[in-house]
């Protein structure tokens, strides 16, 4: 059923137990099985802790600010099937320029544009590039049970590109800038790549994402030097006591010793209990021109001596290692296993770890010295450092359902009933097709079963993609001035 108008067969909540044989009936209103189209039938489902059906007929919004507690997910007064940041993604997702549109006008360039979605009209959280292309490209959270095709030659292609047995890929993003895009960017327009290229694009270093970061961490830098003056110019404010009340030399001395004894912690103590490398990794600091890094202590215990070559000339030096070994990217001089450098930790990644330990040490003894009893400035990372360190998009390859829920498997592939034309597309004596589902050895309490039916008829040569003459929904008029082109 198309649930139009309300006359869908909806079933409200229902339980069953894991092993249970589930019977499922529907029809398909323009047939399948039959000479008159293309089709698939996909039936799949999904789990979710906040999965429900809700209390209320409203679409649940898309605005955190009209959900209670600013949280949509958690909102049970709208039914739900996938969540909130799936339907947001997909709202600021590049839509995928090469799908079939006909002649109707998209209104934006994002994953909720299609041709049987015009308008980007909204139903709960689904996306609608996802919902009308199937084997879809990008990360969902639905899982294939079963696909009925009229074509049974695909059912190898379906089940080896399901999303239950490969991942899919996505433009992975760091999280300030998407949050910065997603309250800027018109939902036409969209900001999310769907490709590799323009997923590493966004790297460039005069991109706006990359001068948004660059700026971002700018700013946490200056913020981090002010409060490390503060804790200077506090430690010089509470010693500043002993000089202006001292009546002597001895009495300058023994107050200054009190307050180092009760209000301080020296830069060694502080750089022991809060070391840059943490355990497992040692810091390299001797390499000219790079800013500090922790390499594994295994990487520094296999590392070798590069073999170095020098040109006749004099003016071209060659470096080399032994097999399965590559040259240490910050240090020619050495060479490493293949799989170190990628385990390196650069100072930018680091440091935001060290700075809150050593911020919170200071505060619990007040003030940093030296091993003289002299006030310091605590150390942090050059700002240099701090922007080379900004974090970047990438292109990511998502596990596939199977490596997350164990029991999934490829799906069932089979050739579809034969069903007819219209009439709701009853099967065979006008009964209604079905499956037996059996249901998931998933323990979860909330889950949902949809069937998806995707069509293209055959009654009309514009089935040819290529014929875009032909490709034309005016060609379906049937009035008095403009009557069908079309032999139906």
């Amino acid at each position: 059923s198309q649930n139009n108008n309300r006359g869908g067969y909806n079933v409200g909540s229902l339980y069953y137990y894991e092993g249970e044989r589930v019977p499922l009936e529907w029809t398909n209103q323009h047939g399948c099985g039959n000479e008159y189209n293309d089709c698939q039938i996909v039936i799949q489902y999904m789990c979710s802790d906040n999965l429900r059906d809700g209390v209320t007929t409203r679409t649940i919004p898309d605005t955190p600010a009209n959900c209670l507690n600013q949280d949509c997910n958690t909102d049970v007064r709208y039914g739900m099937h996938e969540s909130y940041d799936y339907y947001i993604n997909c709202k600021f997702r590049f839509r995928n320029q090469g799908l079939f549109t006909a002649d109707q006008q998209l209104r934006g360039q994002t994953a909720k544009y299609t041709r049987q979605n015009p308008n980007g009209q909204r139903r709960g959280y689904e996306c609608p590039e996802e919902r009308d292309h199937y084997p879809y490209w990008h990360p969902t959270p639905w899982v294939d049970l079963a696909i009925f095709t009229n074509d049974a030659s695909r059912c190898d292609f379906y089940r080896a590109q399901s999303e239950n047995v490969v991942g899919r890929h996505f433009c992975n993003l760091p999280n300030s800038w998407y949050h910065h895009m997603v309250g800027r960017t018109s939902d036409r327009t969209g900001f999310i790549p769907n490709t590799a290229a323009g997923c590493e694009q966004l790297n460039d270093p005069g991109s706006n994402m990359v001068t948004f970061l660059k700026s971002e961490k700018a700013n946490s830098h200056a913020a981090l030097a002010a409060q490390v003056q503060e804790e200077f110019d506090a430690c010089l404010e509470s010693v500043k006591y002993c000089y202006d009340n001292a009546l002597d030399n001895t009495t300058l001395q023994t107050c200054v010793a009190e307050w180092s004894t009760g209000k301080t912690i020296t830069l060694t103590q502080l750089e022991t209990q809060c070391p840059v490398c943490k355990a497992g990794f040692q810091l390299k600091v001797e390499v000219s021109g790079s800013c500090p890094i922790c390499v594994p202590d295994d990487c520094v215990a296999s590392s070798v001596n590069s073999t170095v070559t020098v040109s006749p000339s004099g003016e071209q030096v060659n470096y080399t290692c032994p097999d399965t070994y590559i040259l240490d990217p910050y240090d020619f001089s050495l060479c490493v296993k293949a799989n170190c450098p990628d385990r390196y930790l650069s100072s930018a990644e680091i440091h935001d770890e060290v700075d809150k330990c050593r911020a919170s040490k200071i505060s619990e003894t007040s003030h940093l010295v030296d091993s003289t009893g002299i006030c310091v400035k605590r150390p942090i990372i050059d700002r240099e450092c701090a922007l080379e360190g900004i974090e970047k998009a990438f292109w990511t390859l998502s596990q596939p359902h199977s490596a997350v829920y164990p029991h999934v498997a490829a799906p069932q592939c089979l050739e579809a009933d034969w069903s007819r034309p219209n009439h709701l597309g009853n099967g065979v004596g006008g009964f209604t097709n079905g499956w037996n589902l059996t249901y998931p050895s998933y323990e979860h309490e909330r889950c949902a079963v949809r069937i998806r039916y995707n069509i293209t008829t055959t009654d009309y040569i514009g089935m040819d993609p290529h014929d875009s003459g032909m490709v034309n929904a005016t060609f379906n008029r049937d009035s008095s001035t403009a009557v069908s082109k079309l032999p139906i």
